[in-house]
């Protein structure tokens, strides 16, 4: 990849880093600047780059530090399409439970959805079995 003229610096390690799958990396760029992960400038996103190069761990860290899961700014291709496309079914799958989540209050979010969202077993039977209930907006997006 070459730098494309006039993308901050900043920036451009923040897309190195996340199509190598350097989390570290990403994890040290973001505590300096969390605005990194989510940028406004018109080149991709970083988790354009580790969504397309197949790295899970960087699609689920930049996620958490707020990228967009819905961002489609590749020849209108979403993140999930490219994904799947490419054969990454899973991160397909946590780009889709992050698209459902993101759009609801931390409030409404109880912890049989989180368990269902990061696809925690052990978790869900332990809340079924004291009586929680799961949100079929939730189950659906995960293909319950």
């Amino acid at each position: 990849m070459t730098k494309p003229q006039g993308l901050p610096e900043s920036a451009w390690q923040m897309i190195t880093a996340a199509a190598s799958g350097d989390t570290p990396a990403l994890q040290r760029l973001l505590e300096c600047n969390p605005e990194l992960g989510r940028p406004t400038n018109d080149y991709q996103q970083p988790i354009h780059f580790a969504a397309r190069a197949g790295h899970l761990e960087a699609v689920r860290l930049l996620l958490h530090a707020g990228a967009d899961p819905e961002w489609n700014g590749y020849h209108d291709v979403s993140l999930i399409e490219m994904a799947r496309e490419r054969g990454y079914e899973e991160i397909a799958r946590l780009l889709e439970q992050a698209r459902v989540l993101r759009g609801r209050s931390p409030v409404d979010i109880e912890p049989i959805d989180l368990a269902l969202a990061q696809n925690d077993v052990e978790t869900i039977r332990l809340l079924v079995r004291r009586g929680a209930t799961c949100d079929l907006t939730i189950a659906a997006a995960l293909g319950d």
